[in-house]
């Protein structure tokens, strides 16, 4: 476009000459529209100056997003991660196939390194470990971590959830993407949830069959923590804290009189089946079990995982629902043969709570919850009925998880629902 405007002859040893005879050098040309000559006035003067800015932009944008995708580019690594369990055990080969599935899905570059039984990081270290950089991923419980994951510890209030395993898993997820306090907790703490968990209902473990279940009155009780510390107390026992990998020793020694919060599956890792002669449900009215651990899973550095390419990023979280997925389904499917491997094999009975045992752990549960939300807001439940009132159903997550939508406890057909009941704890119905 230039040439056209530079038709006249050159003079000999200069630039091109205007029309008044005067030569100017293209330099004065490209110093920016107030170097143009005279009579590059008008539409004309304006259109060079336009073309010239759009080809600086266009040099700018490709020079900035050839930056951008080497910076992005994918290179190859290993990641360490810090596991609990034993690799030969229903765990271990789920966080396996879990692993594969990263070094498929990214093309060989990333490979994933499992360190076992807690030979890496030490389960009550994991936070720390992942912060330190010791390691890149590791299976973190909010119960061992209270004071840094307040809000997130709230997702494991008692009966959070029923018998279906993929419902909860996948409200876990979402609860966990999409409530604020939770947000802000992982994003101070520089962590994202990478796998999700659930250990199936939380069952007692002793060596005598409870009947009824007051005769944990005085007995020392292991929790996993959190709100299951008041709900022991209510039911009358002296509950302590204790890590899985101690459990067994415990009990096989008397120091403690009975395991709390039992899951049947993650049990059988650390072979407490072996110890174990009756596991009670200590079920509320209409179901199995009173909830369990779901504000637990194996955990990414935020800064690692944000340092991956959009399209790796994509890969880990679409990843992490299929792996929940297949978590949570199997751990339904295989839960029941699990039971009949400890009756059959280790002679283990299995029992549900009574009637009247029902009553009073529903009791004793919604009693911790309705605690933890008065003190919270203030809210208080509607009489005569088995719901809070409507301003309080937000916050009865409140107790829980801080504000936002929840657990789900069963599919029906849809999306997120509306506000419902569940032995007593309002909490929200979802399906996959």
């Amino acid at each position: 476009m230039v040439s056209r405007y530079f038709a006249a002859p050159l003079k000999k040893g200069g630039g091109p000459e205007d029309r008044g005879g005067k030569s100017f050098s293209r330099k004065r040309l490209l110093r920016g529209r107030e170097h143009l000559p005279k009579y590059l006035s008008g539409r004309r003067k304006k259109k060079v100056y336009i073309l010239f800015v759009i080809a600086l932009g266009f040099t700018l944008a490709f020079f900035t997003f050839s930056t951008a995708c080497m910076a992005q580019e994918l290179k190859p690594m290993t990641l360490k991660m810090a596991n609990v369990v034993v690799e030969n055990s229903w765990f271990g080969n789920l966080h396996k196939w879990w692993a594969s599935e990263v070094e498929k899905r990214s093309g060989g570059k990333i490979k994933v390194q499992i360190f076992w039984m807690e030979s890496l990081s030490k389960w009550k270290d994991a936070l720390p470990g992942i912060q330190s950089g010791m390691a890149d991923l590791a299976w973190i419980s909010s119960t061992y971590f209270p004071n840094q994951l307040p809000n997130y510890l709230m997702m494991d209030n008692l009966f959070n959830h029923g018998d279906d395993y993929v419902s909860a898993v996948l409200a876990a997820i979402y609860t966990a993407d999409n409530e604020a306090n939770i947000q802000a907790e992982f994003a101070k703490e520089d962590i994202i949830l990478i796998c999700p968990h659930i250990g199936g209902h939380a069952l007692i473990g002793t060596r005598k069959c409870l009947n009824p279940v007051k005769d944990l009155k005085r007995k020392t009780l292991r929790t996993y923590g959190g709100v299951r510390t008041q709900f022991y107390t209510n039911l009358g026992a002296n509950p302590i804290f204790l890590p899985f990998s101690d459990l067994y020793e415990a009990l096989d020694r008397g120091t403690i009189d009975a395991i709390g919060d039992l899951g049947v599956v993650i049990s059988s890792a650390f072979k407490l089946q072996e110890i174990v002669k009756c596991m009670y449900a200590c079920n509320p009215p209409g179901a199995h079990g009173d909830g369990g651990g779901l504000a637990s899973g194996v955990f990414m550095g935020r800064k690692k995982f944000l340092a991956f390419p959009k399209e790796t990023q994509k890969m880990f979280l679409d990843l992490r629902r299929e792996y929940g997925i297949r978590y949570a389904q199997t751990l339904m499917d295989n839960e029941e043969a699990t039971r009949k491997v400890w009756r059959i094999k280790y002679g283990v009975t299995f029992k549900d709570a009574s009637p009247e045992d029902q009553k009073f752990i529903l009791q004793s549960g919604n009693n911790v919850t309705l605690r933890n939300v008065e003190m919270k807001k203030g809210c208080r439940k509607e009489k005569g009925t088995g719901s809070f009132l409507r301003p309080c159903q937000t916050w009865i997550l409140g107790a829980l998880i801080g504000i936002g939508e929840i657990f789900c406890t069963r599919r029906s057909g849809g999306s997120l629902k509306s506000w419902g009941t569940f032995t007593g704890t309002v909490v929200v119905f979802s399906v996959r």
